[in-house]
């Protein structure tokens, strides 16, 4: 397994309080997803490390 994802509907892009308290600092990757009406939304992603979460950045490339 390479990482997690989950949603914050209400919330924001960026891991809450109860991501920081659950976190297992392994080094993977959480993807955290907002959904925003009438928009696509936004998708950030995070690296668990043991110093707590760092962002990541990323690129889509369809092919």
């Amino acid at each position: 397994m390479v990482g997690y994802f989950h949603s914050h509907p209400n919330g924001l892009a960026r891991p809450s309080s109860t991501d920081q308290a659950s976190a297992a600092r392994d080094g993977r990757i959480w993807a955290i997803v907002v959904p925003t009406i009438g928009e696509d939304g936004a998708i950030t992603c995070w690296c668990d490390g043991a110093d707590g979460f760092e962002p990541l950045s990323y690129r889509v490339v369809q092919g």
